[in-house]
């Protein structure tokens, strides 16, 4: 990106460290607030942890995000990285030229919203999921049924999970339609791409590894054409996917994504999942995500039973409708199985 466009002027209403509202610190002889340098407390000094505060808020506010106590060292260096890219060596400017910057700064921020919701996954993670998958979900939903089978990964990351459910649907000859979306364009980009290093797919089983993944060479591995022909994947924010006209689906599945997201929201956000919900069909979150509060969604979103089992944190929508149904808008041309 063109760093001095960017940060090129000071916005007069930016936060200052001589200002009430900006973070104290600096003064004759002293380090100006917002430098980055190493401190008592994760790396930062103590004008460093106010300023760090004030992201931990702009992602919340504009994002929707949240970063615990255990994750905000991985979003300081996260922060610092890029300025050292940008040669910004203060964060306080960094900040600001995020805030009041302009058209630059919106890509800017696209950028480090990336670099901070960096979701590592694997293929065929959750044991217990795909198992039920494969013994309920699909005999009882989809075997038989003239229609594809709609899959929608809410927070896919870089696709493994919904490419894994696409092998099983595949391997039981029935036709489907994967949807995936995620805030990161990064992950998005190997989504699409369907190209793994090899250490992901190591839980694949090996008669689904050797229909549906070919060798690219002694690293890599892709997924197969036919697989990422039935797949889409969208960058959108789980926050607002009530604004995107998604088609019904069959099977939802949200895996360890609720956890950067506010508690206080999270309700919030499995009623929207819901409403992108065929009759009939299945929402699927993980056990982390809403730990404590699995018979709070059953009772706080309408239409919804929880599905009981060992270690599944899945609900089923009844007939009744959830809310007022969206126009869907078909993102991917279903085929048969591959």
């Amino acid at each position: 990106m063109a760093g001095a466009a960017l940060y090129r002027g000071r916005d007069p209403q930016g936060p200052r460290p001589d200002r009430p509202d900006g973070p104290s610190g600096g003064g004759a002889g002293g380090r100006q607030g917002g430098e980055v340098g190493e401190g008592p407390a994760g790396g930062l000094r103590r004008v460093d942890a106010e300023w760090f505060d004030r992201w931990v808020r702009l992602f919340s506010e504009r994002e929707g995000l949240v970063f615990p106590v255990e994750r905000r060292s991985f979003l300081s260096l996260v922060v610092e990285l890029r300025m050292r890219e940008l040669g910004v060596e203060r964060m306080r400017d960094y900040y600001r030229a995020i805030v009041f910057g302009g058209g630059d700064s919106d890509a800017e921020w696209v950028i480090l919203v990336d670099r901070a919701t960096v979701h590592e996954s694997s293929f065929f993670r959750h044991d217990t999921e795909y198992g039920w998958l494969e013994s309920h979900f699909i005999p009882e939903r989809c075997t038989g049924n003239d229609d594809a089978c709609a899959v929608l990964s809410a927070g896919c990351a870089g696709g493994e999970e919904l490419y894994g459910i696409g092998m099983l649907l595949a391997a039981a000859g029935v036709r489907y339609a994967l949807t995936g979306v995620d805030l990161s364009g990064t992950k998005l980009v190997r989504a699409r791409s369907g190209v793994y290093p090899v250490s992901a797919v190591a839980r694949v089983p090996d008669g689904l590894r050797e229909r549906y993944l070919e060798v690219v060479d002694a690293r890599r591995v892709r997924v197969v054409e036919g697989l990422r022909r039935r797949s889409c994947f969208l960058r959108v924010n789980i926050l607002d996917i009530a604004k995107w006209p998604l088609p019904e689906a069959d099977l939802v599945v949200c895996w360890n994504v609720l956890m950067y997201v506010a508690p206080a929201r999270r309700l919030e956000v499995v009623e929207r999942l819901a409403q992108r919900l065929a009759p009939g069909g299945v929402l699927m979150l993980s056990l982390l995500d809403m730990a404590g509060m699995e018979d709070a969604v059953a009772r706080a979103v309408p239409g919804m039973e929880r599905i009981r089992g060992k270690g599944l944190n899945a609900y089923r929508r009844s007939f009744v409708s959830v809310s007022e149904p969206v126009a869907p808008v078909q993102p991917v041309s279903p085929g048969a199985a591959g």
